[in-house]
């Protein structure tokens, strides 16, 4: 997720504006889902776009035992856009990619906010769309076609 932006910010000047990070796989993002997403990180300094779970979540150890089952009120399925202003992305990551002991596989970083979240920053959630799916797999793209 993460070598492609931060070399893509790097070509950026300085700026007050915001960064809207948008995966290419997920093709139904709205404007209403920007919209949303633009009037949260003025309000809050970031807004990280996602659904509240429908399903019930389990925690596993690395055996598959079931640790945890955090309540659903509380989980949300992260979606793009991920919004933050330039130079608290810049800053986030400038500080994980100097930091010469940090691989980002292996801390199994997969968003951008978690680069944010890294630095003790809150990062706050909105509402996206259900619809606003991620094509990864064949069954996705059977989904997303019956949107068309």
């Amino acid at each position: 997720c993460c070598e492609t932006l931060y070399a893509g910010q790097r070509s950026i000047e300085d700026t007050d504006d915001y960064v809207f990070v948008q995966d290419a796989v997920r093709p139904f993002v709205t404007e209403e889902i920007l919209r949303r997403g633009l009037e949260t990180v003025r309000k809050s300094g970031s807004a990280v776009c996602g659904v509240p779970s429908k399903d019930t979540v389990k925690i596993t150890d690395q055996n598959g035992i079931v640790t945890q089952t955090p309540s659903r009120d509380l989980v949300w399925i992260v979606q793009t856009p991920q919004i933050f202003p330039y130079g608290l992305l810049k800053k986030a990551y400038d500080r994980v990619m100097q930091d010469i002991n940090t691989d980002l596989s292996s801390k199994k970083i997969t968003d951008d906010a978690m680069i944010v979240e890294s630095m003790g920053v809150r990062v706050h959630m909105y509402m996206g769309d259900y619809r606003n799916i991620k094509i990864t797999t064949p069954e996705d793209l059977q989904i997303a076609e019956a949107f068309l």
